[in-house]
Formats: C-alpha cells, structure tokens, sequence
C-alpha cells in the first residue's frame, strides 16, 4: 500500500481523501458502422463533477452518430479513487437498488 498509511484501522492517503463520486446525469448512446457493414453500439456515462464544469465532454469518431441520450436514475454515481502518485483511478460506478463493492477494497487492490 505504497502512499497509504494506516490510522486507527483506516487507511487514508496523507491529503484524507480517497474515494470520489461524482453524480452520472444520463448516458450517451452512439452507433458506428464499420467498414464491414457491422454496426457498433456504445454506450458511454454524461457526468457532472461537484465544480459544475466538464459537462458532456466526450469526443465522438468523425464516424460516430449519436443515437440517443437516456437520463441516468437518481442516485447514479461514478466512483474514483485518489492514487498515490495523485491521480484518480476509476473504480466504478454505483446505481440505486444495485450490488457495488467495497470502494476503499477495490481503490487498495489497485495500488
């Protein structure tokens, strides 16, 4: 657990700040054909961030359609964990009404 250390059986990284959620808005859905005539689905998060900056910026293949955009349900987050060399890891995401793991767990197992 290299940048971490162990506090009263918790672990904290020396800023105390470990894990991040950021609420998911919506998802975008794309299509893309390709060469071969078979046809590419993605689906891809819209999140805010707690700045109110960095809304929806995604960059599409000149390819790319947009097919739609679903609302994401109330309560859905994006879960990132500080790393020691300081940058975010994606961990994960959390969604009402369903499983998701010990995040401070998965944020460990990464370093």
């Amino acid at each position: 657990m290299t940048g971490f250390k162990q506090l009263s059986g918790e672990i904290v990284s020396e800023y105390n700040i470990l894990i991040t959620k950021e609420p998911v808005v919506g998802f975008l859905v794309t299509a893309n054909r390709e060469v071969d005539g078979n046809c590419w689905i993605s689906v891809r998060p819209l999140e805010a961030n707690w700045e109110g900056g960095d809304f929806f910026s995604i960059h599409l293949d000149k390819e790319e359609k947009i097919v739609g955009i679903i609302p994401a349900p109330h309560g859905s987050y994006i879960v990132r964990g500080l790393m020691p060399d300081d940058t975010y890891e994606l961990l994960g995401y959390e969604f009402p009404g369903a499983y998701h793991p010990d995040w401070l767990d998965e944020l460990i197992k990464k370093t």
